[in-house]
């Protein structure tokens, strides 16, 4: 179990590294972003995304522009 969550967060820590990558080039939409990244809610994204870089992807695009 120790090393399947260590994948997993992983995972979540390269999706949320390609979603600031988007907050920062486009224009995108946070829920066009979270569809493709694969993740099941909007909401899920903006836990896993402030659980990853502390703030909201809402308040990180915003430092952005």
């Amino acid at each position: 179990v120790g090393s399947e969550m260590c994948i997993e967060t992983d995972i979540q820590e390269q999706k949320i590294a390609e979603a600031r990558r988007q907050l920062e080039t486009t224009n995108l939409p946070l829920s066009q972003i979270a569809m493709q990244l694969n993740f099941s809610s909007q909401n899920y994204f903006h836990h896993v995304f402030k659980k990853i870089t502390g703030v909201t992807p809402n308040q990180y695009a915003q430092k952005q522009h």
